[in-house]
């Protein structure tokens, strides 16, 4: 159940968010019943009409799989075993966000801080047994992430080119019952866009983003782009290239259990100057309906099927 209140005072526009869920397992004679409380609140100063802050904040919870809470166990290699934990408990999550964003002539920027905090978080926790690893989950002590980011475009030519940079540091705290881990990343992403009569030119870039959650680290993708377009009516025509002026293409996973610590590499050097060609052309008849934006989504795609993978 979720009812929204919106409104506006002078400069200040307000929506408050008031919801309920109930969430209920059983298993064997095991399980939990929880009914959640979910507020959420969002505030809005318009300093004038080139400039804002505003502030979101909400608490919710989160579920525990239909994987993770099975009595299972699968078999990952000859040292490690998969295995699943009924006891598992919902999440409580509060997450909290400021931003400010301003225009001002040919250049805008915005600025955000946000802060997640999960309490009692379901996360991997790895224990022995019989000379065996055993890889499952519990509710841990607490999850939480702190991100700054900031954001500057340029448009120096009207609409013949723009330019933007986003740059940001993550901070990461994982506590588990038996291990605690910090973790912070630098990131960034960069893109310049040329416009002119029916060409346009564009060249992308971006760094790892990582991500640390209970002991593993994953590590995101590091990558450019450039590629060129011609655009007659509905007709669109270009090429465009990966990597053209590096091959280190990788991504991975870096897991930091005190009992079994592993690495997981990915590479692919065979995207460099990887060049691929776009065709495509637009039909369009028939009537056209302009549908509204799906405020809620109650898809379950829980499949309930564990994952047999060593990360």
């Amino acid at each position: 159940m979720y009812t929204e209140f919106q409104g506006k005072i002078n400069k200040f526009n307000y929506s408050l968010g008031i919801g309920g869920s109930r969430s209920w397992f059983n298993q064997g004679g095991e399980g939990y019943q929880n009914y959640n409380f979910r507020p959420t609140a969002s505030l809005k100063y318009n300093f004038n009409e080139n400039s804002f802050i505003r502030y979101r904040g909400n608490i919710y919870s989160n579920s525990p799989s239909l994987s993770d809470l099975g009595n299972t166990e699968q078999a990952i290699d000859s040292l490690q075993i998969r295995r699943g934990n009924s006891s598992l408990k919902p999440v409580i999550s509060y997450v909290n966000s400021l931003n400010y964003d301003i225009t001002k002539g040919i250049f805008s920027g915005s600025l955000l801080v946000s802060h997640r905090y999960y309490n009692k978080h379901i996360m991997e926790e790895t224990i022995i047994e019989n000379n065996k690893f055993i890889r499952t989950k519990d509710n841990q002590k607490n999850w939480q992430k702190l991100n700054t980011e900031m954001e500057v475009s340029v448009n120096p030519f009207k609409d013949h080119l723009i330019a933007k940079i986003t740059t940001g540091i993550s901070y990461f705290d994982s506590k588990g019952n038996n291990y605690a881990h910090t973790y912070s990343n630098w990131y960034y992403r960069a893109e310049v866009n040329g416009y002119y009569k029916n060409w346009s030119a564009f060249f992308r870039i971006q760094n790892h983003r990582n991500n640390f959650f209970g002991e593993t680290l994953d590590i995101g993708e590091n990558w450019h782009m450039i590629g060129i377009m011609y655009k007659h009516k509905q007709l669109t025509i270009g090429g465009m290239m990966l990597n053209p002026f590096a091959d280190n293409w990788k991504v991975g996973s870096e897991n930091r259990n005190k009992f079994a610590p592993s690495k997981n590499w990915e590479y692919v050097k065979e995207s460099s100057r990887l060049f691929a060609f776009k065709l495509s052309y637009n039909f369009n008849f028939g009537r056209k309906y302009q549908s509204s934006q799906k405020r809620l989504n109650n898809e379950d795609t829980d499949t309930g099927v564990m994952s047999s993978s060593k990360k």
